[in-house]
């Protein structure tokens, strides 16, 4: 295969897609550093127009059956860089199909980010209505599924809450009498104090905020 896309070196177009790349981790909500990333709606205009970017390349591309080597030639070099043991696994749908839809990938990660605030998501409503044509359709859907994630979340919280009201000892109870529920504290068999300990951890699973929303669908 030989690259033969005209307007663009394939090593130039690779050191664009690792700026991109970084770009889309910061989006995640959280720099290398571990420092939140500010996204104000100056710098969602700038991601977006990185995400116009590749789409125009693409389109270019894809418009004729002479480039479809240079199309290939991305593929395999994407796919290299996803080899990467470091490369992030959230990435792991970069290709020239997800590229050709730039914009949309990234909405997708903006919109995802678990940090999101109500003034952010406004910042990227406003931009991605202002980086063209085409996004207003990609808009509603992305903002009903996180609408969705976030109503699953609520209930999950809120039914999780109830479930550790109930497992957990009443203090009521462990008050009546001191010397009794010390003694039978004492006497618990190994298996109810390995229960008791699974219990524990498994609840605190199940309730942390990463948990949730893996089961949410985020």
């Amino acid at each position: 295969m030989v690259w033969n896309y005209p307007e663009i070196s394939k090593e130039d177009l690779m050191k664009l897609l690792r700026g991109f790349v970084d770009l889309l981790i910061l989006a995640s909500g959280f720099q290398s550093s571990g420092v939140p990333a500010h996204w104000d709606a100056e710098n969602c205009r700038k991601a977006l127009q990185w995400g116009l970017l590749f789409e125009n390349m693409l389109r270019s591309v894809n418009s004729s059956d002479t480039f479809g080597e240079s199309v290939r030639e991305l593929d395999e070099a994407v796919s290299e860089m996803k080899s990467n043991p470091f490369f992030p696994k959230g990435l792991e749908n970069l290709s020239s199909t997800s590229l050709s839809k730039g914009r949309e990938f990234v909405l997708e990660h903006l919109m995802n980010n678990s940090t999101l605030t109500d003034k952010q998501l406004q910042a990227i409503l406003v931009a991605a209505v202002e980086s063209g044509d085409g996004i207003t359709d990609v808009i509603d859907v992305k903002l009903c599924k996180r609408q969705s994630v976030v109503s699953c979340v609520s209930a999950l919280e809120s039914g999780l809450k109830i479930l550790s009201n109930n497992i957990e000892p009443k203090e009521s109870l462990e008050k009546e009498d001191k010397d009794t529920a010390l003694l039978g504290r004492r006497q618990q068999p190994v298996e109810l104090l390995t229960w008791n300990i699974w219990q524990s951890k498994g609840l605190s699973y199940f309730m942390s905020k990463r948990t949730l929303r893996l089961v949410s669908g985020g």
